[in-house]
């Protein structure tokens, strides 16, 4: 294809992509393979599910209309037509999305929420709302762009520009919380913005709207926006809120100010301040008025300056815990204050505990299999020798928060987004249900005390409480005042209770109010047990960071410190011996408890047998408002708008082209009038996002032909598959010829021993055919040549070939980070299984092996590769004729000497030093500065083959670069990262006069990523 039809019509697709599908799941293993799929329509939605989501899919579709009718006045904005909502229980990781291309849809997980997160009264139904409100605020629009939506579909849409993340994330976040519930009212999400403001990093509006690149990342969309929007609401109302969607939709200003530009513009109109100076109000809102302690002392930070810290445990004198971003258990001794690794896995870990004799570690965390690494998950709890950090082959299934318990584990089931409390003994394989979840219940936190009792945390309707398990009588007690004072109101001291613990004979938890950080709470169990009266303490005392996951090891508390971009394992420093009834003291509250049993109700959950359950109860309207009657409701026909094929869900309606499409011209270089022909680029999708097809067609009039690419990317396996077809054709210097090649692909990915190591499996098979003018015989003018249609031209080739690529990683890379962490180790060939017609085109091998890096050392990076041709190569960059290899960055990309032919191998590598990165993090108008580094490079490589002359065999040189991060924002959303680079490059093989090249070389290199 030439290069001016490639470059316009590829550009104009790629622009209209990435403006039109920033919210879209594009790899989305969303539901099992072969899954059936049922539906319920309601007057606005049609619920999409399987047989296991049914329960799930009643509960919201008896409520979903009143939900849209009340958010649609809210917001102003009505929806024509109905949404899909699919709904998918296939994966353990609770989450949903809104996909507004190549037409509004919805999918949520129908997936436990957890008590680590904020609370709500009903996850299911937050999580719908969230979601809904991003599809009816993305129906935002002006009659012009209504106009065109219908023509062309979602992409033609001002929002596109005008509505940055913060916006977008902060209008769901906001409207979940409405009931006093959600994000916006947790203390726990205010915490993380205070702690902004006193290490004085509070974000900016640009920062907010994605250029932000380090820790906590995409989260500040949601605690920025949620809590800026719940601010806007309360004081300037809501009308102002629905002005703002409103000319959103339908405004388009721009300016060379950022601060002025788009959505700010609009803002200031609307509310008469600009948005900087409300923002500012904002922060004076968030912020304490109580000093903070900053005196902490911490005593473990990562050495990758930024650490996640998680799950924190303790045994005698050692504090075990995750460090998500470093990926790996460590361990932290209070005796000789170092701190080791135990375990290296992957980020998906969450939870862990140790075994009574201290020899073992459960792990909790998710089996994540197929492509997409993250949606299509399995929670599992798995154990480890403490001692060689290896697996002992014991590995939970289907079981969140594992704790070692009795003879066996204790967790958390879930059934759908409900979640029960198990035990697992390991001589059985029976599970024994202890408590079951009805709908609007949550389970969590689970902590031992000893032999027959445990101690949780339960949430009913988004109200918190914690309760104590007695294994033997079969039923549970919750944990009251006995004498409820002001300051120790239940309903602000539980409510947000937290990373609840049993250590060294206390419950620990963190707890928090709206005044102030997380703190530290304690509940003494007393002399007599559970069955009389024990002392909870809440500290009062607060230190940047807060106070959270607390444990204690040798009579001293440990915690995590939550700071701004990084957490820190610290040692509470306050004093907090126990407070008797009425002295007078700061550092804590103290109140009398009893343990009150649960009601007949709640108790009649406990150890039932899953034959023993009782019926789910279904409110909301009756089933007799659906447009499809009562008998369709009940009697669960089949979905008959689903084409009956194993691998395709697509609903007839959906699978029309024109849902979203671009009309275009189809550019010809050798066309007189600059183009030869005309057609589009159309984007189908079916509700569940399983399928996936992108596709160009077009009518070339020069070849009286329809050029085409499509692909198909299909998850309905348990895998992806990718289909790619071409068909054009393009005119040489003597003649034309028509290209026609399909491609399938496969993407396989398992993890091994520890999720941390992957191996992945890509095989490709495709099929290629070349075809000639019938004139090339006698090569005449290319006018003539397109006299006739490119489909009566002769077959020239055709050849069948075989791509494989074998991936051994543990690589990891965050973004604030210029190297990864780990390595890769790859395999890839490249070779022609048959070839027909054309006796001249030879066979090609190509194998390219590729650690990156191989080695480890901090701030190091090690790059190893070695390819084999059957062909000759073109350059040292590795090109061959008929396939690129894949080590571009590492190839010796400063030298321009032609290597001869017959090369058949080549070895290379790099070893990389970083000199230094700083952050900078500040913008000047549109651009932002994410930080500057400098990078020295060895690079070398060595080949053999037939060589024809004399020629080095062996070239190396050293290489300077200076990168520059930044982020542009050209659509609202999409953040860009763009990294402009210089180098330079001492070529060492040049001074000895080896070659004929001079020995500095100097160039620009450019990257990009979304």
């Amino acid at each position: 294809m030439n290069f001016s039809k490639f470059f316009i019509c590829k550009t104009v697709c790629f622009i209209v992509f990435f403006a039109a599908a920033p919210l879209a799941s594009l790899r989305a293993q969303n539901l099992r393979p072969f899954s059936k799929a049922r539906s319920i329509t309601t007057e606005h939605f049609e619920f999409i599910f399987p047989d296991e989501s049914e329960p799930t899919a009643r509960f919201l579709a008896g409520r979903a209309d009143a939900i849209y009718d009340r958010l649609s006045d809210f917001l102003g904005v009505k929806l024509s037509g109905r949404v899909p909502v699919s709904i998918t229980p296939h994966t353990g990781e609770v989450n949903g999305y809104m996909n507004p291309v190549p037409y509004s849809h919805i999918l949520l997980f129908d997936t436990p929420q957890f008590p680590d997160f904020a609370n709500f009264e009903n996850t299911v139904e937050s999580l719908f709302i969230h979601e809904l409100v991003h599809a009816i605020c993305a129906g935002s629009k002006s009659p012009a762009m209504g106009f065109l939506q219908n023509i062309f579909g979602a992409w033609p849409n001002l929002l596109l520009f005008n509505a940055p993340w913060f916006m977008v994330e902060g209008a769901a976040v906001a409207l979940e919380s409405e009931k006093k519930f959600g994000r916006t009212n947790d203390p726990l999400v205010k915490g993380r913005l205070r702690q902004d403001v006193i290490e004085n990093v509070f974000k900016t509006p640009f920062q907010a709207e994605g250029a932000w690149d380090l820790p906590p990342g995409g989260q500040v969309y949601y605690d920025y926006g949620g809590l800026f929007f719940a601010y806007l609401i309360r004081v300037y109302g809501a009308q102002k809120f629905r002005e703002l969607w409103k000319d959103a939709g339908a405004v388009f200003h721009f300016s060379i100010n950022k601060y002025n530009n788009g959505f700010y513009y609009i803002f200031k109109n609307i509310y008469n301040k600009k948005l900087t100076e409300v923002w500012d109000d904002f922060k004076n809102d968030i912020k304490l008025e109580n000093e903070i302690s900053t005196d902490i002392k911490i005593v473990y930070k990562s050495e990758r300056k930024h650490s996640k810290i998680i799950g924190v445990v303790s045994k005698n004198e050692n504090i075990y815990f995750i460090d998500s971003y470093a990926q790996r258990i460590l361990v932290y001794n209070t005796l000789t204050q170092q701190t080791k690794t135990v375990v290296s896995l992957d980020e998906s870990a969450y939870s862990i505990d140790i075994s009574p004799d201290g020899k073992r570690l459960l792990v909790s965390n998710y089996i994540r299999w197929g492509a997409n690494s993250g949606q299509l998950s399995q929670p599992a709890a798995v154990e480890y020798h403490v001692k060689s950090g290896l697996p002992t082959g014991r590995v939970f299934k289907d079981i969140y928060y594992a704790r070692y318990f009795k003879d066996g584990i204790l967790g958390i089931a879930s059934s759908t987004h409900r979640t029960n409390i198990v035990y697992r003994p390991f001589s059985s394989k029976n599970e024994e249900l202890l408590i079951k979840g009805p709908e609007g219940f949550i389970f969590g936190d689970i902590s031992p005390i000893d032999e027959n009792r445990f101690a949780f945390i339960c949430i009913e309707n988004g109200r918190r409480e914690i309760s104590i398990f007695d294994y033997g009588l079969k039923k549970a007690r919750s944990f009251t005042f006995l004498q409820p004072r002001d300051e120790l109101n239940a309903g602000s001291f539980w409510n947000y209770v937290r990373d609840l613990n049993f250590s060294e004979g206390k419950l620990l938890f963190q707890y928090e109010n709206s005044e102030g950080m997380p703190k530290l709470g304690e509940i003494d169990l007393g002399e007599g047990g559970p069955s009389g009266a024990g002392t909870a303490f809440f500290y009062a005392d607060e230190f940047s960071g807060g106070v959270h996951s607390p444990v204690k090891s040798g009579g001293r508390v440990f915690h995590k410190s939550a700071f701004s971009a990084t957490d820190a394992l610290s040692l509470y420093s306050a004093s907090f011996a126990a407070v008797e009834e009425g002295v007078s003291a700061k550092t804590a509250f103290s109140a009398a408890l009893s343990l009150k049993d649960w009601s007949a109700e709640r108790n009649s959950l406990c150890a039932l047998s899953p034959k023993a359950e009782p019926p789910m109860a279904f409110a909301g309207p009756s089933f007799k408002d659906f447009s499809k009657g009562d008998a369709a409701i009940q009697n669960w026909e089949p979905y008959h708008d689903i084409i009956s094929m194993p691998f395709v869900n697509f609903t007839l309606e959906k699978i029309n082209p024109f849902n979203l499409w671009v009309p275009l011209l189809y550019f010809n270089q050798e066309s007189k009038t600059g183009f030869s022909g005309a057609g589009g680029f159309f984007y189908i999708a079916d509700p569940l996002d399983s399928n996936i097809i992108f596709l160009e067609a077009y009518y070339d009039w020069d070849y009286n032909m329809a050029p085409v690419h499509l692909t198909w990317t299909n998850f309905s396996f348990g895998f992806p598959i990718y289909f790619y077809y071409d068909d054009y054709a393009l005119a040489l210097e003597y003649y034309a010829e028509r290209i026609s090649q399909t491609s399938l692909y496969a993407y396989f990915k398992f993890p091994i021993l520890t999720n941390r190591l992957t191996f992945s499996f890509q095989p490709g098979l495709s099929v290629s055919h070349l075809y000639l003018s019938r004139y090339s015989e006698n090569p005449v003018n290319v006018e003539n040549v397109k006299s006739n249609s490119a489909y009566d031209w002769k077959e020239n080739t055709k050849g069948y070939f075989l791509n494989i690529a074998f991936i051994l990683s543990t690589m990891d890379a965050w973004s604030w980070e210029i190297f990864g962490n780990g390595f890769s180790q790859a395999f890839y060939l490249h070779t022609w299984l048959k070839k027909d017609l054309n006796p001249g085109l030879e066979n090609v091998i190509t194998v390219a092996a590729e650690p990156l890096p191989f080695i480890h050392i901090s701030g190091v990076k090690q790059t190893l590769y070695a390819s084999y041709w059957d062909n000759y190569l073109k350059n040292v960059q590795g090109d061959s004729i008929m396939a690129s290899t894949n080590f571009k960055d590492a190839s010796l990309n400063e030298y321009s000497m032609k290597i001869p032919q017959k090369m058949k191998w080549i070895l290379g590598g790099q070893t990389e030093i970083k000199l230094f990165s700083f952050n900078i993090q500040k913008n000047i108008t549109h651009l932002y500065f994410n930080r500057v580094y400098m990078t020295l490079a060895y690079r070398w490589a060595y080949w053999g083959g037939q060589l024809e002359g004399e020629y080095p065999q062996y070239l190396h040189s050293a290489l300077l670069n200076l990168a520059l991060k930044n982020t542009i924002i050209p659509a609202a959303l999409v953040p860009l990262k763009i990294v402009p680079s210089v180098w330079a490059s001492l070529k060492i093989s040049a001074l000895n006069g080896g070659i004929e090249e001079s020995p500095l070389a100097f160039g620009f290199k450019f990257s990009y990523s979304y």
